[in-house]
């Protein structure tokens, strides 16, 4: 046995190449077999500190943790994690502006100084000095309690003391970090400037969109933050609710284009526990049950499809998670939970005038007028003072009627309570705690159609969560900041050549949206 063994290493040591005289480091020796014989003056050479600084890395402690916990989709942001320091300078920055900024919170009205308001402070945290930047927090804090967010849960579970965040090992091609709070319930997304540039310029009409469809399927964004850590670059982050919420027992994921090229993942292995999200060759075949309400994910699909086409919007996704559903889950017939579940999905039935002294949807806006000003101390800035305000007034968005009319082009165009009209009524939520606050169950009920809403379940997350018979579904819109520009343009031609065909995911926002839609209602029963 031992003279096979000296056999086999003299055959091997046959096709490698001679050693070199003197000592060779394990680093070295180790790449030698696929290496031309150098000289040891050569090999010093061509082994920059930098590629041995990635060698050591990738057998880091870090490292290996990582390749394990990969296979169930999430790693712990511990302190062996290397954006353990962005991570906790980004949760004390949240923190720490709340408590310069006591007074910001919901407000009954929203002026566009709320929406221009840049909240900006330098930090010190375990040592690295960092500039954090918070995008108009009264508007945030609006959409966070008119969507049942408590302003205790949401800094509770995204300034955590001592329980770590959570990365998402996602097999987006985007490029972007995922990152969770512990408890999965908001995700925070890296964002590029121009794409958060993008969305501060439509907030507006983002939020509008949602008084009009107050159960939109578009995913709920709760934040919106810069931090710039001392000889690093800035870095954007869009906080969000999660839409795989809570996700214990999710047992499928898609994420939805309605295009077909380039758009399959290999699924996993039966029994695995790898969290994979499967595309839409792999949809092809399935159906979203949703009953009796059906009807209405097709409207509100369309809805919300053409809001994002009138911004000149496309490359988004509806993302789908389904679940088993258990005889426990189907106990929400009885009276009591009916009345309740009907009471959470109306709203408080004050009216109230709608209207635009200034189209801020096509208004120009500078990069750096919005997110990248010089400012070297901590202070709220506005921007253009002027009296384009929206108020709730008991519980309602509310202006004076102006003379002002939007654009063609505006995003609200095909909207009910859009400035076209003479007089025009939208209603708002009522901004009291709770999950779409509840009214007159006869007058809520009456109202119910008209409103675009749909019974919502009693459980969290409940504005993306639809319960079939069978299946309980997971769904959101989600990534629109693409542009249809010069860029995508250029793509749309390149994709042709690549993929032979046209059904690829770059095309003008009108064929996007009618495609998307297309894709979801033949597939929705």
């Amino acid at each position: 046995m031992k003279g096979f063994r000296e056999k086999k290493r003299s055959f091997a040591d046959s096709f490698s190449p001679k050693r070199h005289q003197g000592t060779v480091s394990p680093m070295t020796e180790s790449t030698v077999a696929s290496s031309p014989p150098l000289t040891m003056e050569s090999d010093r050479q061509s082994t920059p500190s930098q590629i041995q600084r990635g060698k050591l890395r990738k057998n880091s402690r870090w490292h290996i943790l990582k390749r394990r916990w990969t296979r169930k989709g999430v790693v712990p942001v511990n302190k062996e994690h290397p954006r353990y320091s962005y991570l906790s300078c980004v949760r004390e920055g949240i923190k720490q502006m709340n408590v310069k900024n006591p007074n910001v919170c919901a407000k009954d009205v929203l002026s566009q100084e709320d929406f221009q308001a840049v909240s900006r402070a330098n930090f010190t945290f375990e040592g690295k000095e960092f500039v954090f930047e918070s995008f108009a927090m009264p508007v945030f804090a609006t959409l966070r309690k008119a969507v049942g967010i408590a302003e205790s849960s949401f800094l509770e579970a995204v300034t955590p003391n001592n329980l770590p965040y959570l990365e998402f090992i996602s097999n987006s091609k985007s490029g972007q970090d995922f990152f969770m709070s512990n408890d999965m319930a908001f995700m925070f997304k890296s964002n590029r400037k121009r794409d958060v540039t993008f969305f501060l310029s439509i907030l507006r009409d983002y939020l509008q969109h949602f008084i009009s469809y107050p159960h939109s399927l578009l995913v709920k964004y709760v934040g919106c933050y810069s931090i710039q850590i001392k000889g690093h670059t800035k870095k954007y982050i869009l906080a969000m609710q999660s839409i795989f919420f809570p996700a214990e027992r999710i047992e499928d994921r898609f994420d939805v284009k309605g295009c077909t090229a380039g758009r399959y993942q290999k699924p996993n292995k039966p029994g695995s526990n790898i969290i994979t999200i499967l595309k839409d060759q792999n949809f092809l075949e399935e159906e979203l049950q949703f009953d009796d309400q059906a009807h209405w994910f097709v409207d509100q699909i369309r809805a919300d499809s053409n809001f994002l086409k009138n911004l000149n919007c496309m490359d988004y996704s509806l993302l789908v998670g389904r679940q088993t559903r258990y005889a426990s889950d189907k106990r929400q017939s009885t009276v009591s939970v009916l009345i309740d579940r009907i009471g959470n999905s109306i709203s408080s039935p004050v009216k109230a005038t709608y209207d635009v002294t200034t189209d801020v949807s096509n208004q120009s806006i500078d990069d750096e007028s919005i997110i990248d000003t010089d400012r070297s101390e901590s202070y709220h800035h506005h921007y253009n003072n002027n009296n384009n305000d929206i108020n709730f007034e008991n519980g309602a968005f509310f202006t004076s009627n102006s003379s002002h009319p939007r654009s063609e082009s505006s995003a609200t165009r095909d909207i009910p309570g859009s400035i076209e009209d003479e007089s025009t009524t939208v209603v708002f939520p009522k901004v009291t705690p709770g999950l779409l606050f509840p009214r007159s169950l006869v007058e809520g009920v009456e109202n119910f159609q008209k409103e675009r809403r749909r019974l919502l379940p009693k459980c969290k997350n409940a504005l993306h969560i639809i319960d079939g018979n069978k299946y309980r579904y997971f769904v959101g819109i989600v990534d629109f900041f693409t542009r249809f520009d010069w860029r995508q343009k250029t793509a749309q031609h390149w994709k042709m050549v690549k993929y032979g065909c046209g059904e690829h995911s770059t095309k003008h926002p009108d064929i996007y949206a009618r495609r998307f839609v297309d894709f979801l209602t033949h597939r929705t029963r």
